[in-house]
């Protein structure tokens, strides 16, 4: 997810056939870009910095390392955590079938028993005619001493007045009998994982530069090993030149537009300027009369112009995603963008400039951070009404 504090392209290799492997967004780097004259990308942290990264995967294994130019590890025991609990799940419940139609068996749920998957009553439930979790199209269900289905449709029908699944077979079921249903399901065909990245545990050996990359290795016995690889990172020290030419931009979004916030993640870069001036929004409303004009109403708000430097096209998203996000600070101070953020390329280049007018919210981000954090992947359902869907496939993102 570019969004993230650091992002990762996939290592693939490009074969140009016509079916194959091409270069794209997600698989190449700064040097490997399309454009005739290519730069290379260098993500700038201190040495005291730690961010936090997430992806989503539905492969078994992950491992992350943080590498020097040389490719040896610099870095032990980066923790890969799992945070949600979305793939596998198993959901057992009392419900009632009944004959929609010739070959038609309706299926429909009001209350009743929770069972574990050794037939177990754990809990009772209430969704008065409403859908669980595992009442997705083409979901296999169990039902006990019956068989095993597949849901072919979900609908409303009115003659139950209830949200009902559909199967293709023959019941004897008339018009309703209490059955049981077993089902393995996916809420998300996916599982959300972070990890940290604290820069001040990487050790560097003498006389190599002290740039670093991040790799996750994914892997799963029915799938082949994938590989995600950061650009490098230099390290820099708070009393080295021109260490004051970057800002640190903190962001994040309440709601989960891709990133999964209710863990409580935060972003974190820092980023080269080349201007920040003083901004006044100035907006005032005049009443003309005939004998007199006076000011009505006025409202001023502080606020910067900001220019950063060249940078490539992964760097220039993730800075205007930062810049668009409902939680900014920069260099401690919460801003708000005043407009659209500005996007200029450099001819025959991968390189672009940004410019954006920030109005200040009157806010500070030691102020802002709390302890709040999201659900972890220890979870009990609670039996909301809903319909759900799933799709399938695997893959991971980042």
């Amino acid at each position: 997810m570019t969004i993230n504090s650091i992002s990762f392209s996939k290592d693939e290799v490009w074969d140009g056939l016509q079916d194959g492997i091409h270069k794209n967004p997600t698989n190449v780097l700064s040097l490997t870009d399309f454009k005739r004259k290519v730069y290379e990308e260098k993500l700038i942290f201190r040495d005291e910095d730690e961010v936090r990264i997430q992806f989503k995967s539905n492969y078994n294994n992950h491992s992350v390392s943080i590498e020097d130019c040389e490719g040896v590890d610099t870095a032990t025991g980066v923790v890969v955590e799992k945070m949600s609990n979305n793939l596998n799940l198993f959901e057992s419940l009392d419900a009632i079938m009944y004959e929609v139609s010739q070959g038609v068996t309706g299926v429909y749920f009001i209350s009743g028993n929770v069972y574990d998957i050794n037939d177990i009553i754990i809990d009772e439930f209430e969704l008065n005619g409403n859908l669980p979790d595992s009442a997705q199209i083409g979901n296999p269900i169990e039902f006990v001493g019956i068989g095993v289905h597949q849901v072919v449709d979900i609908v409303y029908d009115s003659a139950v007045d209830k949200n009902v699944m559909l199967f293709n077979f023959t019941s004897s079921a008339g018009n309703g009998i209490d059955i049981r249903t077993r089902a393995f399901y996916d809420l998300l065909n996916f599982e959300v994982y972070e990890f940290n990245v604290n820069f001040s545990d990487i050790i560097i050996h003498g006389g190599i530069p002290r740039d670093v990359r991040v790799r996750i290795q994914v892997t799963d016995d029915l799938y082949d090993e994938i590989n995600y690889y950061s650009e490098y990172i230099s390290l820099l020290s708070s009393y080295e030149d021109g260490f004051n030419k970057y800002v640190a931009i903190n962001y994040s979004n309440n709601n989960n537009r891709g990133v999964f916030y209710l863990y409580g993640i935060t972003h974190f870069i820092r980023a080269e300027i080349l201007d920040v001036s003083s901004l006044i929004d100035d907006d005032s409303e005049i009443i003309k009369g005939d004998l007199s004009t006076y000011l009505s109403d006025a409202t001023v708000h502080e606020g910067i112009l900001i220019s950063f430097s060249e940078v490539t096209y992964r760097v220039m998203l993730k800075i205007v995603l930062a810049l668009s996000s409902e939680n900014l600070f920069i260099n401690g101070l919460g801003y708000v963008k005043r407009d659209n953020v500005s996007v200029d390329t450099v001819p025959n280049t991968n390189l672009y400039l940004i410019t954006c007018e920030l109005l200040s919210t009157n806010q500070n981000f030691n102020n802002f951070i709390d302890s709040d954090t999201g659900n972890s992947e220890e979870f009990r359902t609670i039996y909301i009404p809903k319909l759900a869907t799933a799709g399938s496939g695997s893959y991971i993102k980042i």
